[in-house]
């Protein structure tokens, strides 16, 4: 009950506007204003006893309290660095950011193209802190994490060797901003050495709340040229990079000058006349035969393939893998169960219709448990996702007709404890309903499923034989024991269900 009633909670605050950019989350309950302003009237600068300038705040293997890299590490404010520091000096750009000891390219680039959009800069930097008026040692960033911003507040001693900054630092010496951004996010992730080795795209997804999309250039689409302009044009992040083979080729310089393994922001194309000569930018042919990987992030759902543009509702969801309950790993690992719920919760989704739109059922398959199904189906087919990524956010599917769908989000592994937040987008509103199992030796297939919710539940309470049930016949059917819908869910079953 406790659990139901601090969901409740949640949503209620949600309701109010709890999770916005405007009214972000305390990230483990700091308040940025409160604690300047306690700052300022004891006349002290903030020492944050969360993210304390200790060895543990750098990592916790390369970069452990034992290891070579981090002998002789001084934690210094700005103040100490430089006379004047500041925190962004003649607005934010790309040349504030210049790598240092840490393999965290992938974030550095999501930071330079954050850079080219001041809107989304300024959710995830806020304009209202300095060296100067009102200075504490505390600054504040907001980061998107699960469905919700999240404020993150850092106190400004940065780790650094032989009085330079250890790690990210700006062009501009005197300039601060990007250094504190990058111990705010280290913060998030636990420490600096979290950051070390990832994908571009999660650092889109977490400035933005963005939408993410991958192409493989060794195979682009024929209108890919068209693609990236409209990601650009509307104000769509974008980063490239170039796959290693081998542990070898990593960092290795091609004969371009690009590192292969490193993640490069793409700021602009241009359609230009034969005998242009650009500065810091390459032909298309030459962009598809240098690099490997693109990837995206859009501000919507909106097909980049298409012109048309559409008002998306938000379906979202916010649950936990749970070891010996609801972490049942997926169908590619060989220790997880064979069936396609395998002891997760599972997520239906129904997808109604557009006027005049036609379904189609011309789909491949794939082992991923993302299912589609409809209330009485003859057969059952299934959403073509393409491979599990190694990534803590799984790529958009892209659009899907209406229908109803059995989603299961699954690490990859079995038992591995972690929360997760599910999106859905649809042009209508989405019913929605959560499915939970009693534990993960409780296995049950598609089908089965289907039979359990339409016939062993809901057709045995239709006392009236009419082929529907009403809300009382619906509450009947959710109180045996042997429950399969959280009692959470419970609110949600007679609207799902109410066309019978």
């Amino acid at each position: 009950m406790a659990a139901l009633a601090a969901g409740v909670s949640k949503q209620r605050a949600a309701a109010e506007g709890l999770g916005s950019n405007q009214k972000a989350v305390k990230y483990l309950g700091q308040d940025f204003e409160t604690l300047r302003q306690q700052c300022l009237d004891s006349g002290v600068l903030f020492k944050d006893p969360e993210f304390s300038a200790c060895p543990s705040a750098l990592g916790y293997k390369d970069l452990g309290p034992c290891s070579p890299q981090t002998q002789g590490i001084v934690w210094k404010r700005p103040p100490e660095l430089c006379p004047s520091p500041q925190f962004i000096v003649g607005g934010a750009t790309r040349t504030d950011i210049c790598q240092g000891g840490l393999g965290d390219c992938w974030l550095l680039a999501a930071i330079a193209s954050l850079t080219l959009n001041e809107e989304l800069l300024y959710r995830v930097v806020p304009r209202d802190q300095n060296f100067q008026k009102n200075y504490a040692g505390i600054f504040h960033f907001q980061f998107w994490q699960r469905g919700e911003w999240v404020e993150v507040v850092v106190d400004d001693r940065l780790p650094t060797k032989d009085g330079e900054l250890l790690f990210v630092r700006s062009a501009e010496g005197s300039e601060f901003w990007s250094a504190l951004l990058e111990k705010a996010y280290a913060k998030l992730n636990g420490s600096y050495e979290a950051l070390a080795g990832g994908s571009t795209v999660e650092g889109f997804e977490d400035f933005t709340g963005g939408i993410s999309e991958f192409y493989d250039l060794r195979t682009p689409p024929a209108s890919l040229y068209q693609i990236i302009r409209k990601a650009l044009r509307g104000g769509s992040l974008l980063a490239c990079s170039i796959d290693v083979s081998s542990a070898v080729e990593t960092e290795a310089v091609t004969s371009q000058k690009l590192v292969k393994g490193h993640a490069y922001s793409v700021t602009g194309v241009e359609e230009v006349k034969p005998g242009w000569s650009g500065v810091g930018g390459m032909s298309f042919a030459d962009f598809l035969r240098q690099f490997s990987r693109l990837e995206i992030c859009s501000l919507s759902p909106d097909s980049l393939s298409s012109e048309e543009m559409h008002k998306w509702n938000l379906v979202l969801f916010n649950g936990r893998w749970a070891r010996g309950s609801t972490a049942g790993g997926c169908q590619s690992d060989p220790g997880s169960a064979s069936s396609v719920a395998c002891g997760n919760e599972a997520h239906i989704f129904g997808l109604q219709p557009r006027p005049c739109a036609e379904a189609t059922d011309d789909w491949s398959t794939c082992p991923l448990a993302h299912e589609r199904m409809r209330r009485l189906p003859s057969e059952m087919s299934r959403l073509a996702l393409g491979p599990l990524q190694h990534l803590c956010q799984q790529p958009s599917p892209g659009l899907a007709p209406p229908g109803e769908y059995l989603v299961v989000p699954s690490t990859f592994e079995l038992s591995q404890d972690g929360d997760f937040c599910l999106r859905v987008f649809s042009e209508k509103k989405a019913r929605a309903l959560c499915v939970s199992f009693p534990s993960a030796d409780f296995e049950i297939g598609a089908n089965k499923l289907k039979t359990v919710l339409n016939k062993e539940i809901y057709r045995g309470t239709d006392n009236n034989h009419l082929g529907t049930i009403d809300a009382h016949e619906m509450r009947t059917a959710l109180n045996p024991g042997d429950k399969v819908l959280e009692p959470r869910c419970a609110q949600f079953s007679c609207s799902y269900y109410d066309d019978g």
